[in-house]
């Protein structure tokens, strides 16, 4: 986020109360450093993002800072049936060392710039409350309950699909588990506002002790979220609680037993009856958080798009469509580099949709940051730090060391880009950004005119 001196706050009509719908703050997010802030903003009277920019201010209106809208924003544009609004996104990145002393309440504002207003952000998390930012823990944390090979899905472009068939499986036991969650909650290093992701490489339900470790992050108070293939029915009885869980990810690589046999080699009939009782089965013990299908984009699963869609309306779910990619970080590199072997690349240019890759990296905004090197720490089964979720065990530099032998500062330093000599190579091939950053809107406009072709 940079501050604008060119502003003239005392030129500005600020605009308390309307109705118009000029934007939304879309996320809040802590970091041990900083705190990030997301959303959109548009000029509700010419329905476009130009000549506007979001302002933040403090209580007394002193401006804080300000960043212009400039990311794309197709699912705004649909909504509102308006092509100019497809980059009204905006994120903005906030050193907590620049936050004022005492705590008080941010204001957001969509600016007007050819007419001087300022008209509130209306919504919920519009005015941030800066004591929400004053602990440094991590908000998010990727722990695998199950070795990195521990994943029964054969995913060809996947490093646990590729590697599950000769190790044996290893487990976090519910025990253990507890020992590193509690270690982290008196350390400081997590919160009860941290989001426990119960996953990193692997398939959470392969774990025999999955039920024990939810029912203890339950009466612990935590949030936590699972990414599951669907491929075991894991049911809970009828007195369990799940409204501490916050997200249900179902993974599908396609809509039909074709995609199926080419990748996750499940029963698709099978898959779709566990989702809907899993669906029935948590919602029944009070999960009402976020249910997505999350939908890999092979070049053979382009066209059961829509019927996956229409199973997740039924279901009353979110489905995230997203290019399926090489999420090994050394094949990946290989690819930028132009180095990968010649079978691999013609498999790839059969499967995968890579042509928007290089496009995509030039609009890398400078300020964009990597989501998993500055909010998110990493434990794999064995309780070892990692370096994050997009790298590997076969990448240099991976491994830190036990989390019950970690401070947070010694976390935040291993983080650093500077102590790490891949943390510096990811940045330089883009893949951060390639593998976190919203660059996939290139797959809505390919599945926007797959529904409606131009004529």
């Amino acid at each position: 986020m940079v501050r604008q001196i060119e502003i003239d706050i005392n030129k500005i009509d600020f605009i308390d109360e309307h109705c118009e719908v000029n934007g939304h703050v879309d996320g809040i997010q802590n970091s041990p450093c900083e705190f990030k802030i997301w959303g959109w903003a548009i000029n509700p009277y010419r329905k476009n993002s130009k000549s506007v920019k979001v302002l933040f201010f403090s209580e007394n209106k002193e401006l804080l800072a300000s960043i212009t809208p400039d990311s794309p924003s197709l699912d705004v544009a649909e909504h509102f049936n308006c092509d100019q609004l497809n980059e009204c996104r905006w994120e903005a990145y906030v050193p907590k060392s620049s936050l004022p002393a005492r705590d008080q309440t941010i204001f957001i504002y969509t600016y007007l710039i050819d007419s001087n207003k300022a008209l509130i952000i209306k919504n919920q998390t519009s005015k941030v409350t800066l004591a929400m930012f004053r602990s440094n823990a991590y908000p998010i944390l990727y722990i695998d309950i199950v070795s990195a090979s521990g994943c029964n899905a054969n995913c060809y472009w996947c490093p646990s699909g590729c590697n599950n068939k000769s190790k044996t499986l290893t487990f976090m036991n519910c025990k253990d588990f507890s020992e590193k969650i509690n270690y982290m909650l008196d350390n400081g290093i997590i919160n009860h506002n941290t989001n426990i992701e119960l996953y990193d490489w692997s398939e959470p339900f392969l774990n025999k002790d999955f039920k024990k470790i939810v029912r203890f992050l339950n009466e612990s108070g935590l949030r936590y979220g699972v990414s599951t293939n669907a491929s075991i029915r894991m049911l809970f009885e009828r007195s369990d609680k799940l409204d501490g869980l916050h997200q249900l990810i179902f993974s599908m690589p396609g809509f039909s037993q074709a995609s199926y046999d080419r990748h996750h080699g499940f029963n698709f009939g099978e898959i779709l009856t566990n989702i809907r009782a899993i669906l029935e089965n948590y919602r029944a013990r009070g999960f009402n958080g976020r249910a997505a299908i999350n939908y890999q984009v092979y070049q053979h699963s382009l066209e059961e798009y829509e019927a996956a869609s229409n199973f997740a309306s039924s279901l009353n779910i979110i489905i995230n469509p997203y290019f399926a990619s090489m999420v090994d970080y050394n094949v990946l590199e290989k690819y930028l580099d132009g180095k990968l072997e010649t079978e691999i690349l013609y498999r790839a240019s059969k499967e995968l949709f890579l042509y928007f890759l290089q496009d995509a990296i030039k609009k890398r905004n400078p300020c964009w940051k990597c989501p998993p090197l500055n909010n998110h720490i990493t434990i794999d089964v064995r309780g070892m730090v990692v370096r994050c979720c997009i790298t590997n065990s076969n990448c240099s530099d991976y491994y830190f060391k036990n989390i019950l032998e970690c401070s947070l500062e010694e976390i935040i330093n291993f983080k650093r880009v500077a102590n790490s000599d891949i943390c510096k190579r990811c940045i330089q091939h883009n893949i951060d950004f390639i593998v976190n950053s919203e660059i996939h809107v290139s797959c809505h406009c390919l599945l926007r005119m797959l529904r409606s072709p131009p004529s």
